[in-house]
């Protein structure tokens, strides 16, 4: 088990927030403004940085705008699509805050954010990482926790949902940890990347996301990688934000086909599990 060995844990340690775009204008304003008003409540250091992958809406015109007044955002250079993985690394390479956010572009947190999730590192010196609690923007609970992937899993929730009636559900319940529950904190397999609160010492000895995934899975495999290395990956439900999620791959039979390379990709790096 991996400890975090620093003599004296900063009370309000800096904070860097990693946030990747694509074609994110409808929801990236909501996010940085979250994030900054949680950053001015933070009593220590926040630096927020974006990273675009090519977009052709007004993604970065809102993001230029938003930058513009606050100078806790920044934009890492690059306009070539090179992945949610690779273009998170890429941001890491712009700081060293002992904390360090791994954020989508659909999610608004709440202004006590940064304090909750610092504390809860403090405390709990042997998580690498901590997955918040999720909701839906109408506050149902999202069961975004989840045990690790198997052939079946992926492919109910990719073909069957909702059409193979209570065995599916019931498979379902289990992958997505819906039998424990969301109001408890527990050890988590597989942690959902639309929110990562990581301490940057344990994705430094992994080397952060596996470049090799460029989209799906690279969540699943940054779980797998800090818990080999020794690292808890933990759920805390005293922390919440909402998350507009939305299915790309269940929309584009492109974006589908990806999501199967990964998985090929993922089960070769993991061991192949059919149920």
């Amino acid at each position: 088990m991996q400890i975090d060995n620093h003599p004296t844990p900063v009370k309000h340690p800096s904070i860097s927030v990693g946030v990747v775009t694509y074609q994110s204008a409808v929801t990236i304003a909501a996010t940085l403004e979250s994030l900054v008003v949680a950053a001015h409540a933070y009593p220590g250091e926040v630096n927020i940085w974006v990273r675009d992958n090519g977009s052709s809406d007004e993604t970065t015109a809102l993001i230029d705008q938003i930058a513009a007044t606050e100078p806790t955002l920044a934009m890492v250079d690059g306009s070539d699509n090179i992945g949610y993985g690779r273009g998170h690394n890429a941001i890491l390479r712009h700081s060293e805050a002992p904390v360090h956010v791994i954020c989508n572009p659909d999610i608004v947190v709440t202004p006590g954010f940064f304090r909750d999730s610092a504390s809860f590192l403090a405390d709990h010196r042997d998580v690498g990482l901590m997955s918040p609690r999720m909701t839906w923007p109408d506050g149902s609970v999202q069961h975004s926790n989840r045990q690790h992937p198997t052939v079946l899993d992926l492919a109910l929730r990719r073909f069957a949902l909702g059409r193979l009636g209570d065995i599916c559900k019931s498979r379902m319940a289990h992958y997505e940890m819906a039998e424990i529950g969301y109001e408890t904190s527990y050890d988590v397999p597989f942690c959902s990347g639309a929110l990562m609160v990581c301490r940057r010492s344990a994705l430094d000895a992994v080397g952060g996301f596996d470049d090799r995934f460029f989209l799906y899975f690279e969540d699943a495999d940054l779980s797998r990688m800090l818990q080999a290395a020794g690292w808890r990956t933990v759920f805390n439900p005293d922390v919440t934000v909402v998350h507009g999620w939305q299915r790309t791959a269940h929309r584009s039979g492109r974006i589908a086909l990806v999501l199967v390379r990964n998985g090929i990709r993922y089960f070769g790096k993991w061991g192949w599990r059919l149920a």
